[in-house]
């Protein structure tokens, strides 16, 4: 094993310890604040101006930190609701992706390298030559985990301009499922929760089906220029 792929298996038990125990510890705090509290919570930041300026810059650290975005969407939608958890997630990702995005354009290619070990080397060509596209194609199908395409563009040359307003129009409709699942997770049975699971689905196999085409177009590209 090299020592980049050693410190990147570091590096993911670190992140994963720390996502369990943020969830032991919320488990643990709804014990003994009990569901009617947390209700009451819930409620306070709902209706806080600071309570959305919180959650948006909380979002956008949690995804600088690589930990799943789908949980912290879902929970934007149950909180603020449909509309004002969207226009709120949109944006904490938005910034967290913009933020991933420039440490790894500072950092370095090195450095960022060692950190996520060989799941960049595959996509810096691909989005290198095709820019905006790429970033737009790959947020809009679910093929490459969002924080680590986040990180990925940044030892790109994709420009940041275009790489925010890319990623701003590609993750629309993930974000609109989630928080969708979200603000209709208390009706479970009701048609708004259903239709949410199955835009979620459709997403998975337009994702799959989409990045079977990319990787078959790359083989051939790449046995052109081979045959070149």
């Amino acid at each position: 094993m090299s020592e980049s792929d050693g410190q990147s298996r570091k590096v993911a038990i670190i992140r994963l310890s720390i996502l369990v125990s943020i969830v032991v510890g919320l488990l643990v705090v709804g014990l003994l604040v009990g569901p009617d509290r947390i209700g009451e919570v819930f409620d306070s930041i709902s209706g806080s101006l600071w309570g959305a300026v919180a959650f948006v810059f909380l979002y956008a650290a949690l995804t600088m930190l690589m930990a799943p975005g789908a949980v912290s969407s879902i929970a934007g939608g149950a909180i603020f609701g449909f509309f004002a958890g969207f226009g709120l997630v949109l944006l904490g990702a938005t910034l967290g992706a913009v933020g991933a995005f420039y440490v790894s354009r500072r950092v370095g290619q090195d450095s960022m390298q060692a950190l996520l070990g060989n799941k960049t080397k595959s996509l810096d060509g691909w989005i290198e030559e095709n820019g905006f596209v790429a970033v737009l194609l790959l947020r809009l199908l679910p093929i490459v985990p969002f924080n680590i395409l986040n990180y990925a563009a940044g030892l790109t040359p994709v420009d940041g301009r275009r790489y925010t307003i890319a990623t701003f129009l590609g993750i629309i409709p993930g974000v609109g499922v989630f928080v969708s699942i979200g603000s209709s997770a208390s009706e479970p049975t009701g048609p708004r929760f259903v239709l949410s699971l199955v835009a979620l689905a459709a997403l998975v196999v337009v994702g799959s089906v989409g990045a079977k085409r990319m990787q078959k177009k790359q083989g051939s590209s790449s046995l052109a220029s081979s045959d070149a």
